[in-house]
C-alpha cells in the first residue's frame, strides 16, 4: 500500500498470489476534502530517512491522490511519486501514474483500470513493457490503500478482504483487514485517540493507526518485520483547503 508505501522505495517485494472472489467491501462515504494534505516522517530501524507527503484533489472523475516519498539511506537518494485517480462513490481505481527514481535508474508506470482488468505500461532502465492482468473481487490500487482504509467502519472486529494491485510488478496481492481496539498514540503531531487496523498480506503483517475523529487521517504506520515506521509530523502540516484541520 502505499500501505502507505509498499514499494521499491521502502524495499518491500510483493509476490503474486492466487486471486479469489470476495464479497463487496463495506465502505463509508469518503470525507476527503479538496486540497487536503498531510506529511509523515519515514523511519527505518530507528533512523529517519525521509518524508512522505500526500495531497487529495477533486477531479471530474472523483478524487486524485498524489503521494510523494523521498528518502536517503547510505548516501543514496530515492524518490517515489504516484498519482492515483479514483471514482468518487466506490473509490475504485481508474488510473495510476507513477515515477520512481533510484541510484539504479528511473522507472515509470502508467496503469489504466477497467472493471475486469488493468492495462500496464512500464518503462525501466532495461526497456519498456506492456501487459494486461485480469482483476476480480474487491480490487484497489496499492498506492491508495491507506487512504481507502480511512473509510471502513471503525468497529472492533470488523474484517474484510481486498486485492491490492501493484502495477509496478503486475501482481495482485490479497490483504486481510481487521479492525482492532482503540489506543492512545503519541506522535510528533501530538496525542490521538486512534483506531488500530491490522493488515496481513504475502506473509507480512502491518498495523496502522487512524485518528478516531474526522478527518480520520493516518496517524502511525508500523511494519515490525522491515523496521519501517511512519508518523504524522504536525497538525499544522495536516491541512484542508488551505486551513488547519481541527484539533483532535
Amino acid at each position: 500500500m502505499r500501505l502507505f508505501k509498499l514499494s521499491i522505495i521502502l524495499g518491500m517485494i510483493l509476490l503474486s498470489c492466487k486471486r479469489e472472489k470476495k464479497p463487496e467491501l463495506k465502505l463509508l462515504p469518503a470525507e476527503w476534502k479538496d486540497g487536503e494534505t498531510g506529511a509523515y516522517a519515514v523511519i527505518v530501524k530507528g533512523d529517519t530517512i525521509g518524508k512522505t507527503v500526500y495531497k487529495i484533489n477533486y477531479v471530474k472523475e472523483g478524487y486524485k491522490i498524489d503521494v510523494l516519498s523521498e528518502a536517503e539511506s547510505e548516501g543514496k537518494k530515492t524518490s517515489d511519486h504516484s498519482v492515483v485517480t479514483v471514482e468518487k462513490n466506490t473509490l475504485r481505481p481508474l488510473k495510476e501514474e507513477r515515477e520512481i527514481k533510484t541510484s539504479g535508474g528511473a522507472y515509470s508506470v502508467d496503469a489504466d483500470y477497467t472493471r475486469k482488468s488493468v492495462k500496464i505500461k512500464l518503462k525501466t532502465p532495461m526497456g519498456e513493457k506492456s501487459t494486461e492482468i485480469p482483476l476480480s473481487g474487491n480490487f484497489f490500487d496499492n498506492e491508495m490503500v491507506t487512504m481507502l482504509l480511512r473509510n471502513i467502519p471503525f468497529e472492533k472486529g470488523f474484517s474484510a478482504k481486498i486485492n491490492s494491485v501493484v502495477p509496478l510488478s503486475a501482481t495482485s496481492v490479497p490483504i486481510e483487514i481487521t479492525v482492532m481496539e482503540k489506543e492512545k498514540i503519541n506522535v510528533p503531531a501530538g496525542e490521538f485517540e486512534a483506531r488500530k487496523v491490522n493488515l496481513k498480506f504475502a506473509g507480512s503483517e502491518v498495523n496502522i493507526w487512524y485518528n478516531e475523529n474526522p478527518p480520520r487521517e493516518m496517524v502511525k504506520y508500523e511494519d515490525k518485520q522491515s523496521g519501517l515506521l511512519m508518523v504524522l509530523l504536525s497538525k499544522k502540516q495536516f491541512q484542508v483547503s488551505g486551513e488547519k484541520a481541527e484539533e483532535s
